[in-house]
């Protein structure tokens, strides 16, 4: 039975980092987002095709991040 109760911790504490990565890399991208949409804001021109690549990395960082929680 102690085998099996170290399993579980070791799961919960392999899903709670899990959680802990994914909000990391929602704030990344959040940060390089708001970065690019700064940049925009400028008059930088060009960049209009690279805010919707971390957009699109947002939503996936997102995904995970729901994912994660409901595990948590």
């Amino acid at each position: 039975m102690p085998q099996l109760r170290g399993s579980l911790l070791a799961s919960a504490e392999e899903i709670e980092q899990h959680f802990a990565d994914a909000l990391n890399l929602l704030r990344s991208v959040r940060r390089t987002l708001s970065d690019l949409l700064d940049r925009v804001g400028d008059g930088e021109s060009g960049l209009l095709k690279e805010v919707g690549l971390k957009h699109s990395e947002l939503e996936s960082a997102l995904k995970r991040a729901f994912e994660a929680e409901e595990r948590y």
